[in-house]
C-alpha cells in the first residue's frame, strides 16, 4: 500500500467512527441533554427560548443577604412540605398519595422558607421554571406577577429559579418585574432527571384533578399567557 492510500484509508475510518459515535453512540447536537420525563405528564414543545446549560451549579440559596432581598421584594413564604389527602378530584389522575402529576421531588425555598414537595402542590396551578440568566425569562416575569394579582386563590402561581449560580441578581428581577409569588430553587438541576428541559424558559401547568403539561416555549403576552392557563388548567383569568 502507498503511503497516501495509506492516508486516505485513515482518514475514512476517523469520519467513520465520529459518525458513529455522533448518531449511534455518543449523541449530536440534537439529542437532548437530559432523559426522558417520568409519570404521564404530558408535554408540548416549541423552540422559543435559551438552550440550558450542561453543567449543574451548587448554589447556597438560604444566606442572610438573600433573606433581606426576599423580604425586600415582598416574595411570598413557599408552600410547605404536606400530606395531601383529597386536594386531587375527578379522574384521580394524580399518583397515589400526590397532589398532581408534578415530580416529587422537594426543593428549597429561594431566599429562605420551607422546603416544598412538588407533588404536594395542588392544582389549578402554574409551575415557571426560568433563571437570571434567561432573557425570554426576566420577560416573563412580570406576565406572571400580573397572572397571580388577577385570579388570586383561584390559582397557585411558583416560580422555580432553574440551574441560576447567582440567586441574588434573580431576586432583583423579581423585585424589578413585581413578582410577588413563591419562587422555589433548583440550582442542581434535579428537575432534570424528570423534565426534558431543553430550552428555558419552561412552565408546568397543572389542571384541578392534578394532571400536568409540560410547555418547554416562551409565552409573550398576558393574552397568551391567560390562554394557556384556560387550556391546561381550566381557570379563565379574565372572568374574574
Amino acid at each position: 500500500m502507498t503511503p497516501w492510500r495509506a492516508v486516505q484509508v485513515a482518514v475514512v475510518l476517523v469520519v467513520a467512527a465520529v459518525l458513529t459515535w455522533t448518531f449511534v453512540g455518543g449523541g449530536g447536537p440534537d439529542t437532548p441533554a437530559t432523559t426522558s420525563p417520568t409519570g404521564p405528564m404530558a408535554e408540548q414543545r416549541g423552540e422559543a427560548g435559551l438552550p440550558v446549560p450542561p453543567v449543574r451549579t451548587r448554589v447556597d440559596v438560604d444566606t442572610p443577604a438573600l433573606r433581606a432581598a426576599k423580604a425586600a421584594a415582598g416574595i411570598e413564604d413557599c408552600p410547605p412540605p404536606s400530606s395531601p389527602s383529597g386536594s386531587a378530584s375527578g379522574s384521580g389522575a394524580a399518583p397515589s398519595g400526590s397532589a398532581s402529576e408534578l415530580p416529587p421531588l422537594t426543593l428549597e425555598c429561594l431566599g429562605g422558607g420551607p422546603d416544598t414537595v412538588l407533588s404536594d402542590v395542588a392544582g389549578p396551578a402554574v409551575v415557571n421554571l426560568w433563571a437570571s440568566w434567561c432573557g425570554p425569562c426576566k420577560e416573563e416575569l412580570p406576565l406572571l406577577g400580573e397572572l397571580d394579582r388577577a385570579a388570586g386563590d383561584r390559582l397557585t402561581v411558583l416560580g422555580v429559579d432553574y440551574q441560576d449560580p447567582d440567586p441574588q441578581a434573580a431576586l432583583g428581577l423579581l423585585e424589578r418585574a413585581g413578582a410577588t409569588y413563591p419562587q422555589l430553587a433548583d440550582p442542581g438541576g434535579s428537575l432534570a432527571d424528570q423534565l426534558r428541559i431543553r430550552y428555558m424558559p419552561g412552565t408546568v401547568y397543572v389542571d384541578a384533578d392534578g394532571r400536568a403539561t409540560f410547555v418547554n416555549a416562551a409565552f409573550t403576552s398576558s393574552e397568551e399567557l391567560a390562554a394557556l392557563v384556560r387550556e391546561h388548567t381550566g381557570v379563565d383569568v379574565a372572568a374574574g
